[in-house]
C-alpha cells in the first residue's frame, strides 16, 4: 500500500478491533480491479482477531483461516444485489458488518434502511455499515435450540436442546471433507449444504 490507503487500513483495523464482536463476521469490499480487498483479507485477521467473509475471497471457517474460496456468494457487485437478497446472504453467513471503499457501494448502503453507516476513515477511503437486524449466530437448528462455542481453530462444541431426531443443523462455516461430528462419543454423518 502506498502511505495514505495505509493509514486508512490501520485505522479500519484499530476499529473493527475495538468496535466488533465475533459473534459474527465481517465483510470486505474486494477491489473491481486489483486486490485491495484481498490484500486487506490477507491480514485482517491477525490484526484485529475477528471472523471474515470476503467478497471474491471467502474466509468463512474460524479464527486464523488463510483458506479462500472463489466467490460463489459475493461474485458479483454488491449494488447487483437487491435489498432482500444481500440480507439473505448475510444472514447465511452471519455476517454484520460490511467494509467498503467505493462510492457506488457507499451510495448503496447508504440508501439501504436496514443498514446503519457506523464509521468512516479519516481520508474517507473506508465505510463500515452494520446490518442492524440480525441476530448473530453460527448455527441453524430446524427445531429446538442450539448454541455453539468455538473453542480453537480444531474444535467447535454445539450445545442442542429440544432438538427432534433427523431435523437438520447448519453451521455456518465452510465444508471441509476432513470434518468429524460426535454426538455422546459417537460419530455422526456431516452433510453438504452449498458451500457450507
Amino acid at each position: 500500500f502506498r502511505n495514505e490507503p495505509k493509514k486508512d487500513v490501520l485505522e479500519l483495523f484499530s476499529f473493527l478491533r475495538e468496535k466488533t464482536t465475533k459473534e459474527a463476521r465481517i465483510i470486505i469490499e474486494d477491489s473491481r480491479y486489483g486486490k485491495l480487498g484481498g490484500n486487506i483479507m490477507a491480514l485482517a485477521s491477525y490484526f484485529t482477531d475477528k471472523y471474515y467473509l470476503g467478497e471474491f475471497y471467502h474466509g468463512i471457517l474460524i479464527e486464523g483461516d488463510t483458506w479462500f474460496v472463489d466467490g460463489v456468494i459475493f461474485g458479483k457487485n454488491i449494488t447487483e444485489y437487491s435489498e432482500r437478497e444481500l440480507v439473505k446472504k448475510l444472514e447465511e453467513y452471519n455476517v454484520k458488518w460490511v467494509v467498503v471503499w467505493t462510492n457506488e457501494s457507499k451510495s448503496f448502503l447508504e440508501n439501504l434502511p436496514t443498514f446503519k453507516k457506523i464509521y468512516e476513515t479519516s481520508n474517507k477511503l473506508f465505510r463500515v455499515y452494520e446490518y442492524s437486524n440480525i441476530v448473530p449466530t453460527y448455527i441453524y437448528v430446524e427445531n429446538g435450540s442450539a448454541s455453539l462455542k468455538i473453542l480453537n481453530d480444531d474444535k467447535i462444541i454445539v450445545d442442542l436442546k429440544n432438538v427432534v431426531e433427523d431435523k437438520k443443523i447448519v453451521l455456518k462455516f465452510r465444508y471441509e471433507k476432513y470434518w468429524h461430528a460426535f454426538y455422546d462419543g459417537k460419530e455422526i454423518p456431516i452433510e453438504k449444504c452449498g458451500v457450507l
